[in-house]
């Protein structure tokens, strides 16, 4: 993946953060859980925000509209609980794990705090590494930080890429021996050609 340096703050993202609302039934929640606009009564809430983003700035919903390959992508997090001080951020459409965050050099997850819809000051693009078609963005968010040399070693069975979300996260729990308290979020989407077909951008190529 490419990346580039930004330092705009983030107002759109907030409809873009995923997150989950374990042990409800109400068919409210299952909206919330596919837009991911709130957490459910008084549970802190922890999830990864994504927007993309066209050559010319604009901005859309990369979950609810698909990814497109010719843009970039803006991430922002929301961390309600203290003892959560680290994040790591990869897509996955085969057997190993595609880097997005940490940045390569970095060697480990990066550094988060409590917030929300707090952004991240870089953007990617994936096109360099991922490829065109369905693809999961996983985030760890854990109380000590994950090696890239220690992610970049995971090995997965194939299936677990159309897995469940809560086989793929058992799966990952117990190979990178993450400890109760992380949190793992999975958000499915699909990386579409060219760039997204909003006013004043970039048609999408042939």
């Amino acid at each position: 993946a490419a990346w580039r340096q930004w330092w705009v703050p983030l107002t759109s993202l907030a409809v873009a953060l995923l997150i989950a609302i374990p042990g409800s039934t109400r068919p409210e929640a299952e909206w919330l859980r596919a837009r991911g606009i709130a957490g459910s009564g008084h549970a802190p809430q922890v999830g990864l925000g994504i927007g993309g983003v066209t050559d010319d700035g604009r901005e859309y919903e990369a979950i609810a509209s698909a990814m497109h390959v010719d843009d970039w992508l803006r991430f922002s997090y929301t961390n309600e609980r203290s003892d959560l001080t680290w994040l790591y951020v990869f897509g996955l459409q085969g057997t190993g794990p595609i880097p997005i965050a940490p940045l390569p050099d970095d060697g480990q997850s990066l550094p988060i705090h409590v917030g929300r819809f707090v952004p991240l000051p870089f953007e990617t693009r994936l096109g360099a590494r991922h490829q065109l078609g369905p693809v999961r963005i996983v985030a760890l968010f854990t109380s000590s930080p994950l090696t890239t040399a220690r992610v970049a070693a995971l090995v997965l069975d194939p299936s677990l890429v159309d897995a469940l979300p809560s086989e793929l996260e058992a799966r990952l729990r117990a190979d990178l021996a993450l400890p109760p308290e992380a949190v793992v979020r999975i958000l499915d989407s699909d990386i579409l050609p060219g760039s997204a077909t909003l006013p004043g951008a970039r048609q999408e190529t042939p």
